[in-house]
């Protein structure tokens, strides 16, 4: 029964972290919209918006050099997506 209640989704807060994360994507703020959207996934797993957008973020993060784990990570949230699960 307690698995249960952890593995239960939550959209309402997946949204909350998304909108947080899009803001903190606005202002250039790649390391909060990627923790923004990790907690999105995990409120709802089965978000594949929160999926997409921290991927995307991962790769700008890639791109401008400010995330040098960002490949292996990416990686990580490729796999869990082809699976259907979250990354962590």
């Amino acid at each position: 029964m307690f698995r249960k209640l952890l593995n239960k989704s939550d959209p309402r807060r997946a949204a909350e972290c998304i909108r947080e994360g899009e803001d903190a994507l606005a202002g250039n703020r790649l390391h909060d919209a990627e923790a923004c959207f990790e907690r999105a996934m995990r409120a709802d797993p089965a978000n594949g918006n929160a999926r997409y957008l921290l991927a995307r973020t991962m790769l700008q993060g890639a791109d401008d050099g400010s995330s040098s784990r960002a490949p292996a990570r990416l990686a990580n949230v490729a796999a869990a997506c082809s699976r259907g699960r979250r990354s962590d």
